[in-house]
């Protein structure tokens, strides 16, 4: 709702740009007039950004950036420090702190909510080509550490960032719900203002967001984009390949979809079991039994740690568990007199499981749960 005010705010101000970009917990928007350039993102933890007292706080804070005559401020203020005596005059806000080294943001607290607030001002000389050869490491430094800040907001944080006056490529690669996402985007700056080199970044933000949470596929949230242009898509097996451009600027994206494998997803019964009771014993695990393939009682492995005797059950399968599982390792812990029965799978559990593995004590470790374990079992090298 905010978001479409202070849109509608730009616009009568006079401002170019200035769309409000929402994700999941923030917003982000770039505006400028015939001085300034600005890039603001907000973003939040430990709070709901579908809360309208959420979304008002986000909306003040916006305010005060765009109502403030940007024009009035010197070269040598300090656009973050304005926002912090802004934020302490409300008196509402806690434990307020700048942090960053080259891209600077403030850390702040608000019953219970931690707010991320970043902010950079530039002018076109700034942001041109002749001032790279000025200061060329330095400049390119900054923009780098604003991209992977960017980035590090949405938790991907396995990246590869190469810059130049040039040329930008950032590559990435994250895992979700059984698929590693891979994505290549870059583009060649011929005498364009490198400010624009975070828009990257953005970009993989929109993928990010529509793969954890939105439902809504990447190129259609393109789609609806009014800064984006849509210019080719091309598709073969393996990947997918847009051209785009974002304000006048072309960018290439590179998408790359693929299932996550792990060796105990290719095992057998018996093999998984057997891997199963090695992984516990890296975990603290001792006493460790494997029962008979038949006639177990619904219990596979028995364990003992800090005498305390576990009956776990083993499930390798294609697909989630559901509640029979549970129901078996609740007979097989009372049969073998364990104190605690566990399924674990190298899948998830349905929703009937969970409710009655909650109702009967019985506890869940799922495919997260199996990984972590695997981790400390090898390093992570599967």
């Amino acid at each position: 709702m905010y978001s479409k005010i202070l849109e509608n705010y730009l616009s009568s101000a006079g401002y170019h740009g200035g769309n409000v970009t929402i994700y999941s917990n923030g917003w982000y928007t770039t505006f400028w007039n015939d001085e300034y350039k600005i890039d603001f993102s907000i973003s939040i933890k430990n709070g709901d950004l579908s809360c309208e007292e959420t979304d008002r706080e986000l909306f003040n804070i916006f305010k005060f950036i765009r109502t403030k005559n940007i024009k009035n401020i010197s070269r040598d203020d300090n656009i973050v420090e304005l926002l912090k005596t802004y934020l302490i005059e409300q008196t509402s806000y806690e434990n307020i702190q700048i942090r960053g080294e080259y891209v600077q943001y403030i850390c702040t607290y608000k019953n219970g909510v931690e707010y991320h607030i970043h902010i950079s001002m530039a002018t076109e000389e700034d942001c041109s080509l002749d001032k790279f050869d000025e200061d060329h490491d330095e400049i390119l430094e900054l923009y780098k550490r604003d991209i992977i800040h960017i980035l590090e907001e949405r938790s991907i944080c396995n990246y590869k960032v190469d810059i130049t006056p040039d040329f930008l490529s950032v590559q990435v690669s994250f895992k979700y719900d059984q698929t590693i996402h891979n994505l290549d985007v870059h583009a060649v700056f011929d005498n364009e203002y490198s400010s624009w080199y975070p828009q990257a970044a953005h970009i993989i933000g929109y993928y990010w967001d529509t793969v954890t949470s939105s439902g809504e596929s990447f190129l259609e949230l393109l789609k609806t984009k009014d800064s984006f242009e849509l210019e080719s898509v091309i598709k073969d097996e393996d990947n997918t390949l847009l051209c785009v451009y974002m304000q006048g600027r072309k960018y290439q994206i590179k998408i790359n979809v693929e299932k996550e494998v792990v060796p105990f997803d290719e095992m057998d019964g018996h093999d998984f079991e057997q891997f199963c009771a090695k992984v516990l014993a890296s975990n603290g695990f001792a006493k460790i039994t494997v029962t008979q393939g038949s006639g177990d009682q619904g219990i596979d492995i028995i364990a003992y740690k800090d005498e305390v005797k576990y009956g776990i059950q083993c499930k390798c399968y294609s697909s989630d568990i559901g509640n029979r599982a549970v129901q078996e390792v609740l007979a097989g812990k009372n049969y073998y007199k364990c104190h605690i029965g566990v399924v674990l799978t190298n899948r998830y559990f349905t929703r009937h499981a969970i409710e009655l593995a909650q109702e009967t004590g019985i506890i869940l470790w799922n495919r997260d749960k199996l990984i972590q374990m695997v981790e400390i079992h090898n390093a992570g090298d599967f």
